[in-house]
């Protein structure tokens, strides 16, 4: 069986075509994105979305070759064959920010130059800090505390002699 997202049979070249620049947009697709950078691509289009619309044939090819479902399979697989190293390089880089942040701070105060900037910087950094986040942190830098173990049990006792 093909992949979802290779060219169906009956589906036109110039349809492909189309299709290819509407999935390769990413989750965050429209046919309105993607007829924008077709007309800017191939066009030399330098407006704006707004306005905008894609012509019939668009609509057309979308609805008749399930690109919503197509483009949908593509970020899937894309996921799980890039996802964790996308992850991992993501985690990094927010790293390298705030430590780039706590250098800064130990070196300026409000009102220096680049102030402004840093403080940019921490909001960003600080909108990866979501509660589940700082709970999951929390939780692997807690002290490993003993078992509670039942009074009168045989192991306490011998714990105890």
């Amino acid at each position: 069986m093909a992949d979802p997202w290779a060219q169906l049979p009956g589906e036109s070249d110039e349809s492909y075509a189309r299709f290819l620049i509407y999935r390769n947009l990413g989750p965050k697709r429209s046919l309105r994105k993607g007829y924008l950078h077709y007309l800017r691509a191939y066009d030399g289009y330098a407006g704006g979305v707004k306005g905008l619309h894609p012509p019939g044939c668009w609509y057309e090819d979308s609805g008749g070759h399930f690109w919503v479902d197509r483009a949908a399979a593509w970020d899937i697989r894309n996921l799980v064959a890039y996802g964790s190293k996308v992850a991992v390089l993501h985690v990094r880089a927010v790293t390298l920010m705030a430590e780039k942040n706590l250098r800064a701070v130990s070196r300026l105060s409000p009102g220096d130059d680049g102030w402004s900037g840093l403080v940019a910087s921490m909001r960003l950094v600080s909108d990866f800090l979501t509660p589940d986040v700082v709970r999951g942190i929390q939780d692997r830098n807690q002290p490993a505390r003993p078992a509670l173990v039942p009074a009168g049990s045989e192991r306490g006792r011998d714990r105890l002699e």
